[in-house]
């Protein structure tokens, strides 16, 4: 756990370092398989205002062409280093998220939201996402995409819902102890892969409930190509058209925001880079996890 002597941008600095050293092994098998990827969101940012991390920042976002997604999907476990694990919807039942994650096995990383789900418990991470196309006729796809992912949620997640919210929780999760948990990932995975990143006008955010926000969808061409950008001492490849990108989602992305926001999106209630995430899943287990 974080000790008590450690100031939390220490604590930061170090959670930082971790992530690196799991991207340097990501990057090792992207490059021997020339998959192709890019640093978006808040690590795109931070590659472009920082040369590094948001300071405040505690993870990595990494898009990759769904064919390239796929692949790494495929040799990643068998490539990376025994302490890295790929975690997937397909691998992790209560978990609502339409993407991958690398972890650290031999870390702690638990936030708030995951305490209730030992299968969710995990160790410090670089988020592993598809960027697929998005086609001409967005409305419906939008729409498709948001009802598949609602019924991944309420299949998989225990929600704190009332009323038709909670029916359909019920129905959901009763309906996927049948067809199994990943009936709606794999529904959602085969629809919005059927639209080829390299063959449609624009690309999205295919994974967020927010795909039907303008921020979320980009014109192909700003990911036709990339540029190595400077990154806490290495490179990442950002999308060539990275100011328009940046521009898009973050506006006035080089203006920093004010001190009260500047905080990390993740609520982290269990932090250990010392002991692996199994060692606090079995403590729950036994209803010995104090926090």
């Amino acid at each position: 756990m974080e000790k008590e002597n450690t100031s939390a941008m220490s604590d930061n600095q170090a959670v930082q370092n971790e992530i690196l050293n799991i991207f340097t092994e990501i990057k090792k098998i992207m490059e021997r398989h020339n998959l192709r990827y890019f640093a978006i969101g808040g690590t795109c940012l931070g590659a472009v205002r920082h040369e590094g991390f948001i300071p405040w920042d505690n993870d990595m976002d990494i898009a990759m062409p769904e064919k390239d997604y796929a692949e790494f999907l495929r040799v990643a476990p068998q490539e990376l280093p025994a302490h890295l694990k790929l975690r997937t919807p397909e691998n992790t039942p209560s978990s609502a998220a339409l993407y991958s994650k690398v972890q650290n096995i031999r870390t702690t990383y638990i936030e708030e939201h995951e305490l209730e789900h030992t299968d969710l418990y995990k160790g410090v991470f670089v988020d592993i996402m598809p960027l697929c196309g998005v086609p001409a006729k967005r409305k419906l796809y939008c729409k498709m995409n948001w009802l598949f992912h609602e019924f991944n949620i309420y299949a998989r997640c225990h929600l704190k819902e009332t009323g038709i919210k909670k029916a359909m929780n019920r129905i959901l999760r009763r309906f996927s102890r049948i067809a199994g948990s990943n009936f709606f990932y794999h529904k959602w995975y085969h629809y919005v892969t059927k639209y080829k990143f390299d063959t449609e006008k624009y690309v999205g955010y295919v994974w967020s409930l927010h795909i039907t926000a303008d921020s979320r969808l980009f014109l192909k061409e700003w990911f036709a190509d990339y540029v190595d950008m400077p990154f806490a001492g290495t490179t990442v490849r950002c999308p060539v058209g990275w100011h328009d990108y940046l521009t898009k989602q973050f506006h006035n992305y080089m203006e920093l925001p004010p001190e009260e926001q500047r905080a990390s999106g993740h609520h982290v209630v269990l932090l250990d880079l010392e002991r692996p995430y199994a060692y606090y899943a079995d403590l729950a287990k036994k209803g010995e996890l104090k926090v």
